[in-house]
């Protein structure tokens, strides 16, 4: 596989090494490169083969960025404001279908803890309802935090 290398601005850099090796930045760019090929190939007319082609990277890159801020804020609320039976039910939550999952998590919270009444857990998430994508990634986030402590509560 060919290298290269790219310029990119210091805070850039600083917000890359802040994430480190939880994302494969060679990947990022990667689809990154495909996607500007594909946009910059078309004819003045695009074939439906085309336009198929661009939406579905711009598809991946939209599940991706919401799976990544799912993640770093499933990791930011359980390092900051989890209460360990929320944090405990949501990292071991198993789910088969990830259609509705942030139904399925309001549910689920409703029947294994005592603070979610009728509210739902998602009111202060900025995209109401979440993505599936959004609440797969906060899962992770949360899982990666309970797997860190867990042995030591």
């Amino acid at each position: 596989m060919a290298r290269m290398s790219i310029d990119i601005p210091d805070d850039v850099k600083e917000r890359i090494d802040a994430i480190g090796d939880r994302v494969d930045w060679s990947d990022v760019a990667r689809e990154a490169f495909e996607r500007q090929i594909v946009a910059s190939s078309f004819p003045e007319e695009p074939s439906m083969e085309d336009v198929i082609a661009r939406l579905r990277a711009s598809k991946k890159e939209w599940e991706a960025d919401h799976k990544a801020e799912g993640h770093a804020d499933g990791r930011d609320w359980a390092m900051k404001n989890a209460e360990y039976p929320d944090l405990k039910v949501l990292a071991e939550f198993e789910y088969e279908d990830e259609e509705d999952l942030y139904q399925q998590i309001d549910d689920h919270l409703r029947n294994k803890t005592t603070g979610w009444d009728d509210r739902s857990f998602w009111e202060s998430c900025e995209n109401n309802p979440p993505s599936d994508d959004y609440v797969v990634g906060f899962l992770e986030g949360v899982t990666e935090v309970w797997n860190k402590v867990r042995s030591r509560l």
